[in-house]
């Protein structure tokens, strides 16, 4: 849930006095520099910073004959400025609050992170953000947790966690450390709810251009198959968005199937899939032949696979989705060798199928010169 702005002190004065007053008021820096002027009836309400007394706005604004009251903000609004810039401001107040020293404050504010995953109401600051000596001191001092609590609401959020290098497991298992709050995440992206332990799970935030475009595709009373189903990226899409009748949904990590069991409930689609946990050949073998569509969302190629999805399909054909990682310059001429290998191996299963690729989607680039690719493929008789 997001949490509301802290109630801040401010002054009250007639409408017409505000640009002299503010010119007065930032002279001394006493405005509050993350919230904007607000209009309190016909007045104008300027929000200060900590500490401000009447005896320091009297020398400022009586004396020139600027009569003012003061007031309380319970809510009020932040200045539209870049992210970054408002990490900086509520570092720097925090610093000064707290008496820490100059150089441990300037050195924390040249490592703040300039770039952050949100997923939901968890921030994931990148791996090596806020580990520098400086910030060891920081997150040490015993009024961290208030400056975390600051940040995250600056962000729209209410945990913070720092990545850490994914691990080179078969799992492609997620670290995480949280600094406030908790790894579960839950929240809505194109009306599909996604739920998943960020600290267990990885969550790949650069598919959301290809998880729009699935969930655009007329599914209408097919059964598919989703070979590599994670979480639900492309499952809970298809079976929310694209009116499918069963999704078969084949995944070995155990924390990834816990969140599309979740994901399937949330989404109130539970009585529309079943889960294969386990290795997806041993799965895919139970399906032969029932399949109107498989997904094979898989990198960098889900090439072991490409057998068991054609056995898979109807007698009468369906499509296949094929992902993979290709250099760019062979993105376009692949098709047709895709195409030639998968008609070899129908040949080879003995179903005589021919291959067509009907689309090429370039999702993201995955490494420089190295794109992630989707083949739509449709495979008839």
């Amino acid at each position: 849930m997001e949490q509301p702005n802290p109630s801040v002190h401010a002054v009250l004065l007639e409408a017409k006095y505000t640009g002299q007053a503010l010119e007065i008021l930032n002279a001394q820096e006493f405005v509050h520099p993350r919230y904007i002027v607000t209009k309190v009836d016909a007045q104008s309400a300027i929000p200060l910073r900590e500490n401000i007394t009447d005896d320091m706005l009297n020398r400022c604004l009586s004396s020139i004959g600027i009569h003012f009251g003061l007031t309380t903000l319970d809510e009020p609004r932040l200045k539209q400025a870049k992210p970054v810039d408002a990490l900086s401001l509520i570092v720097s107040d925090w610093c000064k609050i707290n008496d820490i020293q100059v150089e441990v404050s300037e050195d924390a504010l040249a490592n703040l992170p300039r770039k952050w995953e949100k997923l939901g109401n968890l921030i994931l600051f990148p791996e090596g953000a806020l580990s520098t000596h400086s910030w060891n001191l920081i997150l040490k001092h015993h009024a961290s947790n208030l400056l975390l609590l600051e940040l995250a609401h600056a962000l729209q959020a209410d945990s913070i966690g720092l990545q850490h290098t994914i691990k080179d497991d078969q799992f492609r298992t997620s670290q995480v450390s949280m600094l406030l709050g908790t790894s579960h995440v839950n929240f809505v992206d194109n009306g599909v709810i996604y739920t998943f332990d960020a600290g267990k799970v990885m969550f790949s935030s650069g598919n959301i251009t290809e998880r729009q475009r699935i969930a655009n595709i007329k599914m209408n009373g097919e059964i598919v198959i989703d070979a590599y189903a994670g979480i639900g990226y492309f499952t809970l899409p298809m079976l929310v968005h694209c009116g499918v009748a069963h999704v078969h949904a084949c995944e070995i990590n155990p924390h990834s199937v816990d969140g599309l069991r979740k994901g399937l409930r949330e989404n109130q689609v539970e009585h529309k899939a079943t889960l294969y946990q386990g290795d997806n050949q041993l799965a895919m073998a139970q399906l032969i032949g029932i399949a109107d569509r498989v997904h094979l969302g898989l990198l960098p190629t889900s090439e072991p696979s490409w057998p068991a999805a054609i056995r898979c399909l109807k007698a009468e054909g369906g499509w296949i989705h094929v992902h993979i990682n290709l250099e760019e310059h062979r993105v376009d001429d692949f098709a047709e060798e895709l195409c030639h290998v998968f008609n070899q191996l129908a040949h080879g299963l003995g179903v005589r199928f021919q291959t067509r690729c009907e689309h090429i989607e370039r999702v993201k680039w995955y490494a420089p010169h190295i794109r992630h690719v989707v083949y739509d493929l449709e495979l008839r008789p």
